[in-house]
């Protein structure tokens, strides 16, 4: 099985993620808010405990962040 690691659980990750289990991928995930990772466990996803760490255990890594001008 391929593994997919995803940084970034918000509303484009987390639906990168929610397909991806659809798919019987295996997930892992990292975000900021532990609420985003709760989430997509719940679903069947593996939490991560830091982008390294998600890196270091999956086969791909999607990053879906926000930019700078988002917080301004």
């Amino acid at each position: 099985m391929k593994s997919v690691g995803i940084v970034g659980l918000g509303i484009m990750g987390g639906s990168f993620g929610k397909n991806l289990l659809k798919e019987n991928f295996e997930v892992i995930g990292f975000d900021i808010l532990p609420k985003q990772v709760e989430s997509l466990c719940e679903l069947g996803a593996k939490p991560g405990e830091s982008p390294k760490n998600v890196a270091e255990q999956v086969d791909v890594v999607i990053t879906s962040l926000p930019t700078l001008s988002s917080f301004h």
